[in-house]
Formats: C-alpha cells, sequence, structure tokens
C-alpha cells in the first residue's frame, strides 16, 4: 500500500461514485493509472464491494465496541456464528484464544446496549464482555420518496451505474436521476461507498487501544496529533473514541511487524498517554445489521 493507495480508498469511500478522472486530477496522475489501481485493489480484495448505507440517524442508531472474553472451550466457528446471528453484528474478529471483538449497530439508545450486553452475557461460555459506545457523525433522518427508492434500488444493485442506465430501467427522466443522485451523494442520510478488507494488500492491518488523560486533551486533538505523525498509516476514518472513557480505537495499516511495533513505541511517547494496547485478530466475518436490514426493507417498497 502506498499513499495514492489510501488517497483513492479514501475517496471511495466517502462517494463511491466519484468518476476515475476526478481522482486522477486531484492526484496528479492519469485517468488509467487509477483505473489499473482500482481494478488491482479489487482483484486483491481490498475493495471487496461498491454497496450504498443508511446513515446511522436513519435506523436511530449508534455503533459500539464490543470485547468479550471466554473461557476458551468453544468451538470458535460456531460461536461467531451464533453471534452473529444477532442483528446488532456487523463485524467480528477474533483477536486471540478466547477473545473476540464485536463492531455492533444498537437502537434505542442505553436499553438497547444493555440487552446486547445482557444477551452476551448470558451466553454459557462467555465471562466479561467490555462495551464501548462510540463517538461519531450519525449523519441525518430523510423520508424517502417513491422516486428516491426507484433510484436506490438500481444503486443498490450497483452504486457506479451510469445515470443513463438507472433512467432506461426506471422510466425517470436523466435529469431526474441525476438531481435524486446528486441528492444522495451531497446527503448525509444515504452512504454511496465501499466496503473494505484492509487486510487484503501483503500488509497488515491492527487496531490500537489508546487510552489518555482527559484532562490535558480532548479526541479531536487526540486524532489530530495521530494523524499528523503517521498521516499514511492511520485510518482516522474507521478509527473511533469511545464515548464513556478517554479511549481511542485507533485503526493502522502498515507493510510489516517492524512498522507495527515502531508505531506503538511512539505512539507510548506521545504526552497525556497513560496505556497503550495493540489489537490483532483474525480475518473479519461480516453481517447483515439493523441498518443493512432496514435498508432491504425500504426498497421492498418498490420491488
Amino acid at each position: 500500500m502506498d499513499e495514492l493507495d489510501k488517497r483513492i480508498l479514501v475517496t471511495l469511500f466517502r462517494n463511491c461514485r466519484t468518476a476515475y478522472r476526478v481522482i486522477a486530477q486531484h492526484n496528479g496522475v492519469s485517468t488509467n493509472t487509477i483505473k489499473k489501481r482500482v481494478e488491482k485493489l479489487r482483484d486483491m480484495g481490498v475493495i471487496a464491494d461498491f454497496i450504498i448505507d443508511l446513515s446511522l440517524e436513519m435506523v436511530d442508531g449508534e455503533r459500539s465496541y464490543v470485547f468479550i472474553t471466554t473461557d476458551g472451550t468453544e468451538e470458535e466457528e460456531s460461536f461467531i456464528q451464533q453471534i452473529g446471528l444477532t442483528p446488532s453484528v456487523r463485524y467480528i474478529a477474533q483477536i486471540s484464544g478466547g477473545a473476540y471483538l464485536i463492531f455492533a449497530t444498537y437502537t434505542d439508545g442505553s436499553r438497547g446496549l444493555s440487552k446486547i450486553g445482557a444477551y452476551l452475557r448470558g451466553l454459557s461460555v462467555v465471562q466479561k464482555v467490555e462495551i464501548h459506545p462510540l463517538l461519531e457523525s450519525r449523519g441525518t433522518k430523510t423520508e424517502l420518496t417513491i422516486t428516491q427508492l426507484m433510484v436506490l434500488r438500481q444503486l443498490a444493485e450497483d452504486p457506479r451505474m451510469p445515470i443513463c442506465e438507472i433512467s432506461r430501467r426506471t422510466g425517470l427522466t436523466s435529469r431526474t436521476v441525476r438531481r435524486v443522485v446528486n441528492d444522495f451523494v451531497n446527503g448525509d442520510s444515504v452512504e454511496l461507498t465501499i466496503r473494505w478488507n484492509l487486510n487484503g494488500w501483503d500488509s497488515i492491518a491492527f487496531l490500537v487501544q489508546i487510552h489518555w488523560d482527559e484532562k490535558m486533551m480532548d479526541p479531536k486533538i487526540m486524532h489530530e496529533m495521530i494523524q499528523k505523525q503517521f498521516p499514511v498509516e492511520y485510518w482516522r476514518l474507521v478509527s473511533f473514541a469511545s464515548a464513556i472513557s478517554p479511549t481511542l480505537f485507533a485503526v493502522f495499516v502498515v507493510n510489516d511487524v517492524k512498522s507495527l511495533d515502531q508505531i506503538t513505541k511512539e505512539i507510548r511517547k506521545m504526552p497525556h498517554i497513560t496505556s497503550v494496547v495493540t489489537i490483532m485478530g483474525k480475518p473479519v466475518q461480516s453481517y447483515p445489521d439493523i441498518k443493512t436490514c432496514q435498508l432491504q426493507k425500504l426498497l421492498t417498497k418498490v420491488d
């Protein structure tokens, strides 16, 4: 992975319909260079798919990291599949024997969070559950019109589908389709994005759990400090601060274990840091969560 790969991924994560020509202009390279890079990223599985998603506000949702510790007697694959059946779960990774990390979407505020914890603690092999609701933008809530849903139905099949093809399939004018798509792109209720696998390169993606002195620094400053020191390795878009403690869950991508160790050492030297824990796991498994289910429900209105 190099800096251009990261810029391409960040751009497509924010808007997967961004034309390769536009990405090329912003990065001072040819359109063909961007096209070949994207094709390579897809072939390697780094870009798993182009997708549409709903904002958290559209489902009255929030997200959390959940750490589970078991007694180690579980059959790992079956245990992961059991957890994945719950509609709150988006991603699960085993981070060591008897330890798992869940990325969950929940509704109903603290009550919904309590239900997640109660369910997990009710599993016979689970010994400890640690939940961190996350600080992040939740987008906005919008009542989608039938016209918007007609366009969204086609984008669900292919988020980069050309305007003319959406027009042909829906019977809407190209002008109407373009207006609707632009509303999605410029708004923050519907996300036109990518699902990625940051371990898809010959690279290492890892999570660093960073605790700091909240009397001396807020989460924004923490993000900025790490971004400045590790502009390529640090993935701020998918790094979140805990809503209940001065803890940052920071995602990094590096080319080798030596770089991983070096980053951890450098973070420990930063001012006001109280502890640093590196978390690495097996490949992440994904599941349809509340947002996915709500999107499918909305699209049935125009089936």
